[in-house]
């Protein structure tokens, strides 16, 4: 991470040379994603600037709050703000969606509205001397048209209205190249994070089995590629895999606490669904023990090392 968000929500204020966009994405099984970027100006540049100096106060007023940002590896919670590597999870995508932005289409007709489910108000703020690139973007609908009844000279009329709307909360923002921040859960939708998820849970998958500490590998891969454990392998600890792997008696102890059966030949049976779930958890910070209940073992939403305060 390169930027301090809070610093960067602080100078929102500061965004010189204004860009909105709007943005269509579509997610496929096979073959990634597809972003088309467009364009839009306004008439009155002076009133766009007062309504982006509302949104800059919001989040200026928030930004104290937000000095603890948490590692995105699969899952949110509601409140928190999560820093996402792109090299890491969306490659690809974030690629793909960068070069759209850098080469938008310049569009001076009214907008299809069913074409866009996003939009991006980007520029540039200057942080110690320093010219740095930020993107907001927001995961809605951005344009309509809406069939409303208005006063027009003495009388009401039924018109058809053109709007853009504009949001004042954001799901994502992209600071310089490559840092991206998750500001809310929705911000997940514009990647196709289940696809990376799937991909990067067979190469773990097939990681562990090579490790040959799985009586039944076949078995585990069948369970552990799919339903949620794609996603909760975001967070696997090769360090803990390795570990179970290598040591018999931290193996006996892992076999113990958690409820995964020892073959004869002190693999872990993988003898169903609810095995191979197990070990996902204790492979990816999901699973620990209860210091004021004697040590019984409980499923948190992941570990945190203690000190750690948001």
């Amino acid at each position: 991470m390169d930027y301090d968000l809070s610093v960067v929500l602080e100078n929102l204020g500061s965004l010189k040379n204004k860009d909105t966009q709007l943005i269509h994405f579509e997610h496929h099984k096979t073959s990634g994603s597809a972003y088309h970027c467009s364009r839009i100006k306004y008439k009155s540049e002076s009133e766009f600037e007062q309504v982006f100096e509302s949104i800059a106060l919001k989040y200026q007023g928030i930004s104290e709050e937000h000095n603890n940002v948490e590692e995105y590896v699969g899952q949110c919670s509601a409140d928190m703000i999560y820093h996402l590597d792109p090299k890491r999870f969306i490659q690809d995508d974030f690629s793909a969606l960068m070069t759209q932005i850098a080469n938008p289409e310049i569009i001076d007709d009214f907008p299809n509205e069913q074409n866009y489910n996003a939009l991006l108000i980007g520029g540039v703020i200057d942080i110690q001397e320093k010219s740095i690139p930020v993107k907001l973007i927001s995961i809605h609908k951005p344009v309509s048209i809406l069939e409303r009844c208005i006063w027009d000279n003495k009388a009401f009329a039924f018109k058809k209205l053109k709007i853009l709307n504009l949001p004042y909360t954001f799901e994502i923002l992209i600071v310089g190249a490559e840092d991206l921040f998750l500001m809310n859960q929705d911000g997940e939708k514009l990647f196709n994070l289940e696809r990376s998820f799937k991909i990067q849970g067979r190469k773990v998958v097939s990681n562990l089995i090579n490790m040959d500490f799985l009586s039944d590998g076949a078995l585990f891969e069948r369970y552990a590629t799919s339903g949620r454990c794609p996603r909760r392998l975001a967070a696997y600890n090769e360090q803990t895999a390795r570990k179970i792997a290598s040591s018999y008696s931290f193996r006996l102890k892992v076999s113990d606490k958690f409820g995964i059966d020892l073959n004869q030949d002190n693999k872990l049976c993988i003898n169903s669904k609810g095995d191979a779930e197990k070990l996902v958890d204790i492979l990816c910070g999901r699973a620990t023990t209860d210091f004021f209940d004697d040590d019984k073992p409980v499923q948190v939403d992941h570990k945190k090392a203690w000190g750690t305060r948001t």
